[in-house]
């Protein structure tokens, strides 16, 4: 059986606090798909959070870039992060 090389991008979602931990992953076909779920997500939990109508600690984080995001607010976080692997399947 031959087999090609394709490119798949895992988004990585990491939950740890006081009600949730654990972490998920999906696999995607294209960066663009996976940053856009990654940014959807984060959006989400940003509102759930309430972080911009609260007060925050010292080492809380919000942000979001091209590869990852994080919302830390003190003993909770969620942190995404998007990796990119070779893998072989078989041809057609």
């Amino acid at each position: 059986m031959n087999m090609k090389k394709t490119v798949v991008y895992l988004l990585i979602h990491e939950m740890d606090g006081k009600s949730s931990w654990g972490s998920r992953v999906s696999v995607h076909t294209s960066h663009e798909s996976a940053f856009a779920v990654m940014v959807s997500q984060w959006l989400e939990a940003v509102n759930d959070y309430a972080y911009f109508g609260s007060g925050h600690g010292d080492e809380d984080e919000c942000t979001c870039t091209i590869n990852s995001a994080t919302i830390r607010m003190f003993e909770d976080m969620d942190h995404w992060r998007i990796e990119v692997h070779t893998i072989e399947i078989p041809e057609e």
